[in-house]
């Protein structure tokens, strides 16, 4: 069979500060692909170093001098700067799809190996099915790794998001999917810059499998989802998909000062009338009704200019990602300097 008649798969996985690691990564997908479900395919790893700060770039480099072969191409993209975790993997789809026939098959997950490898014929198999999506989901053991806290609050947030969103996002869904060319499409048709990529997915449709996954372990480096980066991806969530916490907040605000003010009306009314009390000027019940409806005031102020914040993110119509260059073959030239967001086909 040619190169050209055979079945196109593009594998994208963000780096950042994986020098010490990517080796592994990389030979664990080169082991991966031997399996006989994918005879028929040509492999293009996709790998975005998302602003490295150590030498990355330069690892990905030397091991595509010595990877090429006629079925299994790494490609590495080089962003201007680190642009974040999502705008990466909007980064690789955008170079993939790119790259693509019509017909190709695209699978995401991280390059730390927390994402294993091991389950890529089981998603290229269900693609080739005909499924459209295929959602890996992290599955919880009791000899997992990951903190009770992190597990707990990561299934308050796919809770949340449903109720608020409509969007069945499955708890434990990971970054790890596999998707078809139409999928693909849909998902960068999307002129957002500000994303949430698990959801957009959701949100585009098509035939859908999940499949259960064990997280797998870290050889070297650390996470790079801080607490702090977990609440904003949360934030960005439900603010991309949603605006009842924002009807709710300010709904609420009104219904609980209406109620607070008509009872607080009924007790003096009841303590002058009933219990023959004189009505008692003081300063707590002042300073607490001026604190009390401050914060709840301030809370909805605040909710509020999350949106408006979003808005005026979305109005500059700024690119999520800038590709400095694109770097394939064993030459590894640079091909396409300077690439946005916007410039596909």
């Amino acid at each position: 069979m040619t190169r050209e008649r055979m079945r196109q798969l593009f594998i994208v996985a963000p780096a950042r500060n994986e020098a010490a690691s990517i080796a592994a990564f990389v030979l664990a997908v080169s082991r991966t692909i031997q399996d006989p479900t994918l005879s028929d395919s040509v492999v293009e790893l996709v790998l975005v170093d998302d602003g490295s700060t150590d030498d990355t770039l330069g690892a990905i480099r030397n091991l595509a001098v010595t990877s090429q072969t006629p079925t299994f191409q790494i490609v590495a993209v080089e962003l201007s700067r680190n642009f974040g975790h999502q705008a990466a993997i909007h980064a690789g789809l955008t170079v993939a799809f790119n790259r693509a026939r019509k017909g190709a098959d695209f699978i995401v997950l991280d390059s730390d190996l927390e994402h294993p490898p091991e389950y890529i014929p089981t998603i290229v198999g269900l693609l080739r099915s005909g499924k459209d999506h295929v959602q890996m989901v992290r599955q919880e053991h009791a000899a997992s790794q990951t903190p009770r806290a992190k597990s707990l609050t990561s299934r308050l947030f796919y809770h949340v998001f449903r109720v608020l969103t409509g969007i069945p996002l499955l708890a434990g869904s990971a970054d790890y999917r596999g998707m078809s060319h139409a999928v693909v499409k849909s998902f960068l048709d999307m002129p957002e810059t500000d994303r949430f990529n698990r959801g957009l997915f959701w949100w585009v449709g098509f035939k859908r499998a999940a499949v259960p996954y064990v997280v797998g372990a870290r050889i070297a480096g650390e996470t790079k989802y801080s607490w702090s980066h977990m609440l904003y991806l949360a934030m960005t969530g439900i603010t991309s998909f949603s605006s009842r916490p924002l009807f709710l907040t300010l709904g609420g605000t009104v219904a609980m000062a209406f109620a607070f003010c008509g009872a607080y009306l009924a007790f003096e009314a009841y303590r002058l009338y009933v219990l023959r009390l004189p009505f008692v000027a003081g300063w707590p019940s002042l300073l607490f009704v001026i604190t009390f409806w401050g914060g709840v005031i301030s809370f909805g102020q605040l909710l509020l200019a999350i949106y408006v914040a979003r808005v005026f993110a979305e109005t500059k119509g700024r690119p999520s990602f800038i590709v400095r260059a694109i770097h394939e073959s064993a030459q590894l030239e640079p091909t396409l300097p300077a690439m946005t967001a916007t410039s596909r086909q």
